[in-house]
């Protein structure tokens, strides 16, 4: 039995004349600098905007702790990079950071979120809009603090310019869920033309409430 064991796990040894079995492992090494958070791109939650215009209000950033001790994010605030693309400024609003850019759009921290020694999170940010925004990247900086320690992390989110007019098989929309986390769902735009104008109808989100009544 032992010997059916080692021929599923590791060949039949007799083929290539031996009596005993060969195992070959392969061992990949990456070294990482030392950094109390690191970025998990992956678990990222970023909508579409559709003529300049997020369709959705949630935005997450995927952050892994890499420290020993607890780190909490606190604030946002402008990255240099981005202050040399557009004019930004920072307020303070009800203890939370916003982040309000000139050309019409504001992040707002949603909460304040503690991480531990291997935790990923993800980092819940509103989005809220007054014009289109026709940039193609969103840099910010992320504050933690731990005790006396403070640091800043550098996050820079890519994002799809998606037109309503055009040809679009589907849009990537986001919302925040019952326990404040962001999420993301997959819509389809309106594929009839208006009647009146001949011209496709722009994709308007609408969510829809089920009331169950016993």
């Amino acid at each position: 039995m032992r010997h059916a064991v080692q021929i599923r796990l590791f060949g039949d040894p007799r083929e290539t004349g031996s009596e005993v079995p060969a195992l070959s492992i392969s061992v990949n090494v990456c070294l990482e600098s030392p950094t109390v958070l690191r970025r998990e791109a992956s678990r990222d939650v970023v909508p579409d905007f559709v003529d300049g215009f997020a369709f959705g209000d949630a935005l997450g950033i995927g952050l892994r702790c890499m420290s020993a001790s607890s780190w909490t994010v606190t604030a946002l605030s402008p990255s240099p990079e981005s202050c040399e693309a557009v004019s930004r400024r920072a307020l303070i609003v009800s203890g939370h950071t916003s982040l309000i850019l000139e050309q019409g759009i504001t992040f707002s921290l949603f909460a304040h979120i503690r991480f531990v020694l291997g935790q990923t999170r993800v980092l819940p940010v509103r989005i809220a809009q007054s014009q289109a925004f026709t940039g193609d990247t969103l840099s910010f900086d992320v504050h933690a603090t731990s005790g006396d320690s403070s640091l800043i992390f550098p996050v820079q989110l890519h994002i799809s310019q998606l037109e309503s007019r055009a040809d679009t098989i589907a849009i990537k929309a986001s919302y925040f869920a019952s326990d404040i986390s962001p999420m993301a769902f997959i819509a389809l735009p309106p594929k009839d033309l208006n009647a009146l104008h001949q011209t496709l109808n722009p994709p308007i989100l609408a969510l829809r409430v089920l009331c169950i009544l016993f």
